[in-house]
């Protein structure tokens, strides 16, 4: 009987709860996925703020088609490779920027990164990590325009998936909170992510993107205000 029970649970289950289950874990992911994707750029320009200067000679660079696409719809990546000397020994390198995707995007940064190395053989500065000089790059400037967008993605996919995840694993009505009351889950994590918005914000404020940096700013203020009044109840 207790097989024939246990059996019965376990078809409803996986006729029931977990294809909603799986689904919604692709969709974290595939969130998870596209939000390292997005800081990636972040935490390597962070990276690059120590690394040293030296001259550099570009080889190639050259715009580059996704393969399989056509159309109105080409996505194009920057890509090349350049020769660079440091202490006495020569090094090759192919990373032009830290950015990661093909796309469409009518920013100007692949323009201006053209504009700015010049034609094959030019003289360019090359950053380059003192602890593992094989590792450089040419231009470490963050792409905030695919940053916004892959960060996007990443909300598009991650979130919903979030919330069908726990619609399949909660169990009794929803819980309101009452009327002058915070969740302190939602607070305390907010907290916990304060010095990442706090960076964001720095660094859109330095790159001339003031409005930005303020919305960045607005998570840590929510965090406080709740802070401020769930320790007054």
């Amino acid at each position: 009987m207790a097989q024939t029970l246990k059996r019965s649970w376990w078809q409803r289950f996986w006729r029931g709860m977990a294809p909603g289950i799986l689904m919604s874990c692709c969709f974290v992911l595939l969130g998870l996925a596209a939000l390292g994707v997005s800081f990636y750029p972040i935490v390597q320009h962070l990276r690059a703020q120590h690394w040293q200067p030296v001259p550099g000679v570009l080889q190639a660079l050259d715009y580059i088609k996704a393969e399989g696409r056509t159309g109105r719809a080409d996505l194009y990546r920057l890509e090349g490779s350049y020769r660079y000397r440091w202490q006495g020994r020569d090094y090759g390198g192919s990373r032009i920027s830290f950015s990661l995707v093909s796309d469409n995007l009518d920013d100007g940064f692949r323009e201006r990164i053209a504009a700015r190395l010049g034609p094959a053989g030019s003289p360019i500065t090359v950053l380059v990590n003192p602890a593992r000089p094989t590792e450089s790059v040419v231009v470490a400037d963050i792409r905030w325009l695919e940053f916004g967008l892959t960060l996007l993605g990443s909300a598009m996919f991650g979130l919903p998936g979030a919330v069908l995840l726990r619609a399949m694993l909660h169990k009794g009505p929803a819980w309101v909170l009452p009327p002058g009351q915070v969740s302190w889950p939602l607070v305390l994590g907010l907290l916990a992510t304060a010095p990442l918005w706090l960076l964001l914000a720095w660094l859109l404020w330095r790159d001339d993107h003031p409005v930005w940096a303020l919305l960045c700013t607005l998570p840590v203020m929510l965090a406080l205000n709740g802070l401020r009044v769930g320790m007054r109840r």
